[in-house]
């Protein structure tokens, strides 16, 4: 294998953690749009697999360090949904 060619393989950690894999590693645009989307079922049927297979080809997994603080407003946004889902869902 010459040195410029990096195998392109699945990822675990992309899979079960989908956005918040993105927005640690630095893209925090599609993160947060991939966490809002995977809020609906059927989009997170696809979202999650997606970011299993292309998280080792658009991140800089290894070459930059995990940025746990920057997961802090994709979580926020991720509750503000559950909080406006169950005030709908209760009437109130």
């Amino acid at each position: 294998m010459t040195e410029g060619l990096i195998e392109k393989k699945f990822s675990w950690m992309g899979l079960f953690f989908g956005p918040y894999y993105y927005v640690g590693y630095g893209a925090r645009l599609q993160g947060y749009l991939m966490g809002v989307f995977a809020w609906f079922p059927l989009f997170a049927l696809c979202i999650y697999p997606y970011c299993g297979f292309k998280a080792t080809q658009h991140l800089p997994i290894g070459q930059q360090s995990f940025q746990w603080l920057s997961l802090i407003p994709l979580f926020l946004i991720q509750f503000g949904l559950v909080i406006a889902t169950l005030s709908f869902v209760q009437g109130g």
